[in-house]
């Protein structure tokens, strides 16, 4: 969750108001840091935005039936990762989050790429797109490079840990084959089941996010006066897209069934 550096030494609570604190972190880094390490993990996972660590790689979630199901998550310290490599949308994030919680614990906003908070609703599908997960599903090889740079094929690579103690290097090769030159089955295997269950953790997070998506077009039409938020052709083309997206969804289940025993 902390820097290299900070887990040696640990970090110095400064003792300075939570208020001092965010207005601060956006020019003082200990501050920044701080807000990063004591207080986004817990605001995150308040308003479920990301999953709280729990020392698993699945996490569990309450569908709509108020039933427990696995779901693979993103862990809290490859979100805070995300979050410093783009300090101005973190410190507007967490300024909300703190708004939000002092205005009677009402849903967050989202955060433009300026810092400014916007109109529409943080989701989980949202943090993932603002701050996005290095995931290591484009073409990869395993070596022993640590610091990036060009492999022996002249690719740019870039040094990543698989979340099994192993460094993945990702061949940034717009022409590289699906399967990587030196991977073994099973490591094509593992690799295929990872990006399998990030796409399914990234449509979840997305479909959750429509009805709401929906109810917001309407209410920004209606602040327009329009009375509706489409014309007759695009609104048919995308219930048509949904429609056929549904229909594909169908036969998934039954197709990673017959992948267990």
């Amino acid at each position: 969750m902390l820097p290299r550096a900070s887990g040696k030494t640990g970090i110095t609570l400064s003792g300075r108001s939570l208020t001092e604190l965010l207005a601060a972190a956006d020019s003082q880094d200990d501050a920044f840091e701080e807000l990063l390490a004591y207080r986004a993990p817990h605001w995150l996972a308040a308003f479920d935005l990301i999953d709280a660590d729990r020392g698993s790689i699945a996490g569990q979630k309450v569908d709509d039936e108020g039933q427990q199901a696995n779901r693979v998550r993103r862990s809290v310290a490859n979100s805070l990762h995300a979050m410093r490599r783009n300090r101005v949308m973190a410190v507007g994030l967490l300024r909300e989050l703190a708004a939000a919680m002092n205005e009677g614990d009402r849903k967050p906003f989202q955060i433009d790429v300026t810092g400014n908070v916007t109109s529409q609703r943080a989701t989980r599908a949202w943090i993932n797109r603002a701050f996005p997960k290095e995931s290591g599903t484009r073409p990869y090889s395993k070596n022993k490079k640590t610091n990036g740079g060009a492999d022996e094929t002249g690719a740019e690579t870039l040094p990543l840990e698989d979340g099994e103690g192993e460094t993945l290097t990702l061949v940034d090769d717009p022409a590289a084959p699906a399967e990587a030159p030196g991977e073994t089955d099973m490591e094509a295997l593992q690799r295929l089941k990872r990006e399998f269950e990030h796409q399914i953790s990234a449509l979840a997070d997305a479909i959750s996010d429509i009805p709401d998506d929906l109810a917001q077009i309407k209410e920004r039409a209606n602040a327009v006066g329009l009375e509706h938020a489409y014309d007759r052709d695009p609104a048919e083309e995308l219930s048509t897209k949904v429609t056929r997206i549904l229909r594909d969804l169908r036969k998934v289940p039954e197709a990673v069934l017959d992948l267990g025993p």
